[in-house]
């Protein structure tokens, strides 16, 4: 058993600080004998009589068109997982593994439906013309640390084709591109995995994500089950809400998120023969608002405290991981920044080194060129807070010497220290503002916001790659088969 960290977070006034931990041994322990409960006594519902039938062959129970395991068959598949990710078993690292430096990236998430115009500032659906201004701009950022995919799928063409047109253009415009947010059905996933295979990666792996509360089917178990063959690997993730889906506190919500993406992941290994993974999250909702309230502090601490489980389960390091950059705002601006700021800041702080959903707004509803700007602008700013102060006075200097130089000027600003060091000491902004009121007034009285959006449309007018010939024409000619038979 490891050792109680020193300093456990129990709630009340303040937020944890990044060497706390929000939980210890004693509840992690209760946390997964309630998830053993729940899959052992409950259930998971799988709707579809083969599905279920595959499951009871491999093992499960059938009860009530539930599947439930015992703690034996739990136990084996969590060892099973462990030994397959190189995780070493429950309980904290005594001591946290060496800290590599990374750069921190950001990403960008494929689900959004409506496009916020950076030229006339109006929301408007996401068109086919605009999925591939989109791209375009998109691709501009191809090297400067950001993952980047086609920001949603077309609303003006037929459902069957959307997640196909996506992933699309989505490679033929953006730099290692090709992505979609949804496979659909399995004859749309059928061309879009010949599309990745024209680009010479195939699809090995997909997510799979079980309903709230405790059901699994859907879409994309239906494309696990019909291209096991070309897949290696699968993924189960829940988008469970505390209140609404799950109980509203959280430690008994993430063990029933515990509990359905586990026992998910052992009935999709029985269903299609392949190797499973899990996870299991939990999101505030609020009740006014009727939603998930992203960007909400509530759910930067769930976050925090599912990822800190997360670690205890694998027996890794709690610190890094991912967050996301999301926002309820409908617009660049006061909201989307502090959420987006505020969270980010917070994980970051805990070694968070990935943001996704950059340019997001709206949840995942919108995209925003204009937002993606501030966002790198935000990258930037959290990448020289994570690197944390040079203090000077190392060994083999003198300091007084230092002193003693600047004061026989009677300043430092011209000092040969000042000037050789101003650029690594000091990070500069493209778009906040630092100067006093007068010189900002001289300079037209800018706005980030503005500055951002004059960028965001220089990008779009000078975005210019395409995917070269062949794949481009190889990607055409399966997209008009697609329209000829699911159209």
């Amino acid at each position: 058993m490891t050792e109680e960290p020193k300093h456990i977070y129990t709630g009340g006034p303040g937020l944890p600080s990044p060497g706390e931990r929000m939980l210890n041994d004693e509840r992690m322990r209760n946390l997964l004998e309630t998830a053993y409960r729940v899959i052992a006594e409950i259930g998971i519902r799988v709707p579809e009589p083969a599905y279920r039938a595959a499951a009871v062959a491999s093992g499960g129970r059938e009860r009530d068109g539930r599947i439930v395991f015992t703690r034996g068959q739990i136990d084996e598949y969590l060892s099973r997982w462990r030994e397959r990710c190189g995780y070493g078993g429950t309980g904290w690292p005594s001591e946290p593994p060496p800290q590599r430096r990374r750069p921190l990236r950001v990403g960008v998430m494929p689900y959004a439906h409506t496009y916020l115009d950076p030229r006339t500032g109006e929301h408007l659906p996401l068109t086919v013309d605009r999925v591939e201004e989109a791209c375009r701009f998109l691709s501009t950022f191809a090297a400067a640390g950001v993952d980047v995919q086609a920001i949603g799928a077309p609303v003006d063409v037929a459902p069957a084709l959307q997640p196909i047109l996506q992933y699309k253009l989505s490679a033929q415009y953006i730099p290692g591109g090709g992505g979609c947010g949804w496979y659909g059905p399995p004859s749309t996933a059928e061309f879009i995995f010949r599309m990745a295979e024209a680009l010479g990666k195939p699809i090995t792996a997909i997510p799979i994500y079980v309903y709230s509360p405790l059901q699994l089917g859907g879409k994309e178990l239906d494309v696990a089950v019909a291209f096991a063959d070309r897949l290696k690997r699968l993924h189960i993730g829940n988008m469970g809400s505390c209140g609404a889906t799950l109980p509203a506190l959280p430690l008994p919500a993430l063990a029933l998120s515990w509990a359905e993406t586990i026992s998910g992941a052992m009935c999709v290994e029985a269903i299609t023969g392949l190797p499973t993974n899990w996870s299991g999250g939990i999101e505030p909702f609020d009740l006014r608002a009727q939603t998930i309230p992203f960007g909400a502090p509530e759910q930067t601490l769930y976050y925090r405290l599912a990822c800190e489980a997360s670690a205890w389960m694998s027996g890794s390091d709690p610190s890094g991981g991912s967050a996301t950059l999301l926002t309820m705002a409908k617009r660049p601006g006061a909201q989307s920044m502090l959420e987006k700021g505020a969270s980010a800041a917070f994980t970051v702080s805990g070694g968070c080194r990935y943001l996704g959903a950059a340019g997001s707004l709206s949840a995942d509803e919108v995209f925003s060129p204009v937002q993606m700007v501030l966002d790198l602008e935000l990258r930037d700013w959290l990448e020289r807070l994570a690197g944390g102060v040079d203090l000077g006075g190392e060994p083999g200097t003198d300091d007084f010497d230092v002193i003693a130089a600047g004061l026989r000027r009677s300043e430092f600003l011209t000092a040969d220290a000042t000037l050789d060091r101003y650029a690594e000491l000091t990070w500069y902004p493209r778009h906040l503002r630092r100067e006093m009121l007068a010189r900002w007034r001289q300079l037209g009285s800018p706005d980030a916001v503005e500055t951002a959006r004059l960028e965001a449309i220089e990008r779009l007018e000078r975005a210019e790659w395409a995917l070269p010939e062949p794949q481009f024409g190889a990607l055409e000619d399966i997209w008009v088969e697609a329209c000829r038979r699911l159209a």
